[in-house]
């Protein structure tokens, strides 16, 4: 074995060689700091390998055409007076007791909701999106408390924004029937800026931060001037994602409450 003294004895020589070659010093410092350097490197990707780092990368792309939102109108009040009265019913059939005088013998509930509600003609006077009045597809739906509501959904983009390509909608009100209001609302329309996929929910806490919603007055106009942001997760090996989903969680709570109960066993 090679003892503590030879070891010492061979590092001074090596020592006192490289003190009086400066060329050789040079190159054990430089050769040394070179070995530390690449150590640290080969640990570093050691680490990486092992535990792969998350990155994020941003990108502004610009668009070169604009997908405009969708619009659903609700008309306050939501149901016909006269109609009403005609069923024995009182101004609104969300009230507990509005049923107790109906006459259930002689109608049905599709026809009191379908003479009491305003139909397309009675609700719009003319809508168009872009100039034209077929880029928009017409959405009807029926609401207890909202009544029959109408939400128009884009069907193309346009290139430019604000007056010249965006919606431009003229909406109908009998005033002489709605001089009797449900509660402090005054006439006028519930207006609900969504995106087309997440549709329309009655139920303010089931769309909640997913929309927009303004009121309209009768004999009011409004211009809307919108900023939107787009968000896309990246799709990964172990997290696929689909860049454009017809499947929205409002709609699918929505169809899950349309199922009847004696589906369920």
């Amino acid at each position: 074995m090679v003892s503590v003294e030879k070891v010492r004895h061979k590092l001074w020589n090596l020592l006192h060689a490289l003190c009086h070659d400066p060329k050789r010093l040079v190159r054990g410092i430089v050769l040394f700091i070179c070995s530390i350097v690449v150590m640290y490197q080969l640990t570093d990707c050691f680490k990486k390998l092992c535990n792969p780092p998350i990155s994020t990368h941003s990108r502004f792309d610009l668009n070169d055409s604009m997908l405009y939102p969708a619009i659903t109108f609700c008309r306050e009040p939501a149901y016909k007076a006269d109609v009403m009265a005609k069923y024995n019913l009182a101004m609104h059939p969300k009230y507990t007791s509005s049923f107790d005088r109906f006459p259930f013998n002689e109608s049905s509930l599709e026809q009191l909701f379908g003479e009491a509600t305003y139909n397309h003609s009675e609700f719009f006077i003319q809508h168009g999106l872009n100039g034209g009045t077929n880029n928009i597809n017409v959405v009807e739906s029926l609401h207890l408390d909202m009544g029959r509501c109408y939400t128009l959904n884009p069907l193309i983009t346009t290139k430019h924004s604000w007056k010249e390509a965006g919606y431009s909608i003229m909406l109908r009100h009998d005033t002489n029937i709605t001089r009797v209001s449900v509660g402090d609302t005054p006439p006028g329309w519930h207006v609900f800026i969504h995106d087309e996929t997440e549709g329309f929910a009655e139920n303010r806490m089931q769309s909640s931060g997913r929309v927009e919603y303004l009121f309209l007055e009768v004999n009011e106009e409004m211009e809307i001037r919108l900023s939107t942001q787009h968000f896309f997760m990246l799709a990964s090996y172990e997290n696929e994602c689909v860049e454009f989903s017809t499947v929205s969680s409002t709609r699918v709570r929505r169809n899950f409450l349309l199922v009847p109960q004696n589906s369920f066993h």
